[in-house]
């Protein structure tokens, strides 16, 4: 009789969406780069409407963000006793319904008070560029404990990340539009289908 091997194959399906989520969420981290380039001059500083966040704010939770889901990512993981992919549909159903306003931890909230533009986007992409390496490393079915979610597979928090990063970049799309024209980075044109 054959020893149990303690560390079965990745199952097809879930090294498939894998591969799938780390594809869609590298192509969300290039638009939102390119997004977050918009906000030139002081415009990475500045609130578009009460309540809202700046340009710079925005980035800097994401960063936090990311930092804190790389960590979580190398945490040791336990074989699921569940489908590695059940909480997916219901993160995407949150995340992604902007009429949905969620409270972010402390911990990844932003604390500086102004933002470098240039800095600030060299850390939101090495925070995305790291969040990216140790996700390529990790077995997606494994179930990890993270405070913020409880026992979640790496699937599933790569999951969360694509969908977060793709709230934000709606975010920072909509700060940019609510930025009075004329404004560095602002709209040029009060006519225009993004106004």
């Amino acid at each position: 009789m054959a020893p149990l091997n303690p560390f079965p194959p990745v199952h097809p399906d879930a090294w498939s969406a894998h591969q799938q989520v780390l594809a869609d969420y590298s192509g969300t981290v290039g638009d939102l780069i390119t997004q977050f380039a918009s906000f030139t001059g002081r415009a990475v500083n500045q609130v578009p409407f009460p309540g809202s966040w700046t340009a710079g704010q925005v980035a800097e939770h994401l960063e936090k963000s990311n930092i804190m889901i790389t960590r979580a990512l190398v945490l040791p993981g336990q074989p699921a006793h569940r489908d590695p992919a059940a909480r997916i549909a219901e993160l995407r159903e949150s995340f992604l319904d902007l009429r949905v306003k969620f409270k972010s931890p402390d911990f990844i909230l932003p604390i500086r008070g102004t933002y470098d533009h240039e800095t600030m986007a060299r850390q939101l992409r090495l925070s995305a560029e790291a969040l990216l390496e140790a996700a390529r490393e990790v077995r997606p079915d494994e179930l990890i404990q993270v405070p913020a979610f409880g026992e979640i597979s790496r699937l599933e928090i790569l999951h969360f990340v694509l969908y977060h990063t793709r709230r934000h970049l709606h975010q920072l799309r909509n700060i940019l539009a609510h930025l009075p024209p004329g404004e560095p980075g602002g709209k040029t044109d009060s006519n225009s289908p993004d106004a």
